[in-house]
């Protein structure tokens, strides 16, 4: 006895007009090719374990199309969003932005922030120090796939030119905290900033944009500072095993 398991058919009754699923019985040629016309009905058919087998196979290749579909189309962007804060450019040594701004797609959604020409930069010849006179936020929306994970890095440095010597700040997407920094002037000066990068991740479930906000936290006037940020989507299968697990954005 065929120990495989059944292949489930559709069955339509000619008679009655609503469909209904039954059991099917060993049945030759000719009454399958009569039970394809008639709708769908459950067989067992000869040499049905090499069918279950190209039915797994093909069912794990269309899954893997499914998954590289989701993923790659992000992906052949590969950079979805970068800046160094050049523009506009500053004809000074700083530009203060206020609450309600804009500049460059971003918005100050709090406080104020300067786009800075005093010291060495990270790239370009400016940066932005997250704290114009008081703790300052901006924020923009980007673009976002379902299911679709993001690389955010971004270069920090501080505000040498007055207190406290460790400044800090932090990241959200959508309101939701996804990282938070700090950084120590200690031994920096405007020649030598001491730049450092960091990178974190964030995965985008059903939203189809996302709103990137940087908050300076410092306290003062002389805050954090950052620079040469991009975005990038990430191939699940490439990400390290972390960013899978956190920062998971609604």
């Amino acid at each position: 006895m065929n120990q495989g398991l059944p292949l489930f058919f559709h069955t339509q009754d000619p008679k009655r007009n609503h469909r209904q699923f039954r059991p099917g019985v060993r049945v030759d040629r000719l009454r399958r090719v009569r039970s394809v016309i008639l709708g769908w009905r459950l067989v067992r058919l000869p040499g049905e374990a090499a069918v279950s087998k190209l039915r797994r196979t093909t069912f794990l290749l269309a899954l893997s199309t499914l998954l590289v579909t989701l993923t790659a189309a992000p992906a052949s962007a590969a950079t979805v969003y970068s800046t160094g804060f050049e523009n506009p450019p500053v004809s000074a040594a700083f530009q203060e932005y206020f609450t309600g701004q804009q500049f460059d797609g971003w918005t100050v959604t709090a406080g104020t922030v300067d786009t800075v020409t005093l010291w060495q930069d990270a790239e370009g010849r400016q940066s932005l120090d997250l704290n114009g006179s008081l703790d300052g936020s901006i924020a923009r929306t980007l673009p976002a796939q379902l299911l679709t994970t993001y690389k955010v890095t971004f270069a920090v440095a501080g505000n040498t030119q007055g207190p406290p010597v460790l400044k800090s700040g932090k990241v959200q997407v959508n309101g939701q905290d996804v990282d938070s920094f700090t950084f120590s002037i200690a031994g920096k000066n405007p020649g030598n900033m001491g730049w450092v990068y960091r990178s974190f991740y964030f995965t985008n479930l059903l939203s189809t944009s996302s709103v990137l906000q940087f908050n300076g936290t410092t306290g003062t006037a002389y805050g954090a500072v950052i620079d040469d940020l991009k975005v990038e989507s990430c191939l699940l299968v490439l990400c390290p095993a972390s960013a899978s697990t956190v920062n998971r954005i609604h």
